[in-house]
């Protein structure tokens, strides 16, 4: 874990192009709490363009497949691909196949952290000539007792390693990470790519009629981690907001072909009180 000290950033506040599929996940609230997550796999800044995902099938041109979902507590990861429930999300201009995954009791009996992971099957991008793998976490905590979230937790995966509390950001207050390579390595002068989901959401879909943010170099940006791995981040306004380490794999290849492998985290920032 990264020791506190300066961190410059580097922010590229253009509008982003080429603009890639994410999977988003983000929790869905009750009377009592989170009842779900959602597992969503679109764009969250336009909130449009949704692909379908579905679990151990092959890639068409609607639907991709997924390889497994876990979660991970005390250092312990559990299959929860049983658990999860095929759902059929709307966003604007499209509806295609997610998963809900019920937050039970059972499930979360302790207290701790509890990092829910959702792995992509390496699919082919003809058009870009590379295989592209996606791979997505989301926090909750119970208890306020630390257990996972300072962790790596993707061994052999690239990933984004929190500095701060994922579970505890408030709007307006600063959010802390590290970028690491596959093999577990800082990556300095990583990319990482910042997106708000800028529309509320609901069990069936997002409220398109509502943009949450109007300028689009507030929550659809690139910025670049400093020479240790590290960056930051201010979320201006509460919601999801999911960051994505681009290409953070060391020259990984299928069959002698590249990998780009992407990992995210979403984070869900709390209104100040």
């Amino acid at each position: 874990m990264k020791t506190a000290g300066l961190i410059v950033i580097t922010m590229v506040l253009l509008p982003v192009v080429a603009l890639a599929h994410t999977t988003v996940i983000f929790p869905q609230a009750g009377t009592n709490g989170i009842r779900n997550l959602m597992v969503v796999h679109f764009m969250p800044w336009p909130g449009e363009n949704i692909m379908g995902i579905r679990l151990h099938a092959r890639d068409t041109s609607t639907v991709k497949g997924l390889e497994s979902m876990t979660v991970i507590h005390d250092g312990r990861e559990q299959d929860i691909s049983n658990l999860a429930v095929p759902h059929r999300y709307t966003v604007r201009n499209g509806t295609g196949e997610c998963y809900k995954i019920p937050l039970s009791r059972k499930m979360i009996s302790r207290a701790g952290d509890y990092i829910f992971v959702v792995r992509h099957m390496a699919h082919w991008k003809k058009k870009l000539g590379f295989y592209v793998c996606k791979i997505s976490k989301f926090y909750i905590n119970r208890g306020g007792l630390v257990t996972d979230w300072p962790n790596r937790v993707l061994k052999g995966s690239p990933e984004i390693i929190p500095l701060s509390s994922p579970a505890g950001v408030y709007e307006g207050t600063i959010f802390r990470a590290y970028a690491v390579d596959d093999r577990g390595q800082s990556t300095p002068h990583a990319r990482i790519h910042v997106e708000f989901l800028n529309y509320k959401t609901g069990e069936k879909g997002i409220d398109a009629a509502n943009r949450i943010l109007s300028q689009r170099d507030m929550g659809d940006v690139i910025l670049f981690s400093d020479t240790d791995g590290a960056f930051s981040f201010v979320p201006p306004v509460a919601g999801i907001w999911t960051f994505t380490l681009v290409d953070g794999d060391h020259d990984m290849k299928i069959d002698g072909k590249k990998v780009q492998y992407d990992s995210s985290v979403s984070i869900a920032v709390k209104p100040m009180p």
